[in-house]
Parts: C-alpha cells; sequence; structure tokens
C-alpha cells in the first residue's frame, strides 16, 4: 500500500494525520512462513514522498524481516528441543548414581570444593574424595572441571 497524500485518504486515521503529521506512506505486509505477522511501515510528513520503487524495495526488505524471522524461531525451537534432550541425558546419567553420589555431584556441581562438601555434609573429607571418585568413574569422566572446547 502507497499513498502519497495521507491528508485527503479518507481511510486515514485523522490522528495519524493531524498529530503526527504524515503525509506519505508505505505499508508492505510482514508474513513469517505464510502467516501475516503484521506489516512494515514507513512514513514521511512530505507529500508524495515514496514511490513505487520505495515500495517495492519495502516489500524485498519485508521478504527478508520475515526470513529472518522464521529462522530465529526455528533456531529456538531447535535450541529448546536441544536443550530438553540434554536435560533428559543428564537425568539418565544422574540416575546411575546412588542417592549420596547425587546429593555430592548437585554440591560439585554448585562449585563446592570437598572440603565445603565435607562440611556441609558431615562427612570426611576422605570420603568426599571416595565419592567424587566414584561418580567420575560411574559417568565415564576425567575429572570434575568440564573440558572448554574450541
Amino acid at each position: 500500500f502507497i499513498t502519497g497524500r495521507s491528508d485527503r485518504d479518507a481511510i486515514e486515521l485523522a490522528g495519524i494525520v493531524r498529530d503526527l503529521g504524515v503525509r506519505s506512506s508505505l505499508i508492505v505486509p510482514l508474513d513469517i512462513a505464510g502467516t501475516r505477522r503484521g506489516v512494515l511501515s514507513a512514513v514521511s510528513a512530505t507529500p508524495d514522498f515514496f514511490s513505487e520503487r520505495d515500495l517495492r524495495f519495502m516489500g524485498t526488505v519485508a521478504g527478508w524481516v520475515g526470513l529472518v524471522g522464521y529462522r530465529v524461531a526455528h533456531v529456538e525451537r531447535v535450541v529448546a528441543q536441544a536443550a530438553q534432550e540434554g536435560m533428559a541425558a543428564v537425568a539418565q546419567e544422574l540416575a546411575r548414581l546412588t542417592g549420596r553420589q547425587q546429593e555430592v555431584a548437585g554440591l560439585i556441581a554448585a562449585g563446592l570444593t570437598n572440603a565445603e562438601i565435607a562440611r556441609r555434609l558431615v562427612l570426611t573429607p576422605g570420603t568426599v574424595a571416595n565419592h567424587v571418585e566414584h561418580i567420575l568413574r560411574r559417568l565415564g569422566l576425567r575429572s570434575r572441571v568440564p573440558e572448554i572446547r574450541a
């Protein structure tokens, strides 16, 4: 949609013309994955400011915005699914541990040292070290420190 004289357009909202001073406007539909999600609009206080070329350009921009919007939504869905699958995998791994090992693993994940875990659970540091060793072995890990991969 293109208009160069909003002040003469019977269907234009009076407030748009009077309060905002809009005289020219371009409005194109914004579709994401084939569904109308809104409009992309450009306005000017100058009458007859926009051309048919501007309208075609705005249509192209709206197409790109729609494509980016679709891609963002798709990435969000994939990330959410991966997070959900990751949580299920973590739950399966933790289910392989005894209750006490799960408790110790939770405190390790919270960043506590063996000495802090020992004080919190009223255990000796050696007992905590044994639990850590068994946790690592059961989960097939080499260290309690996560590996950072570049």
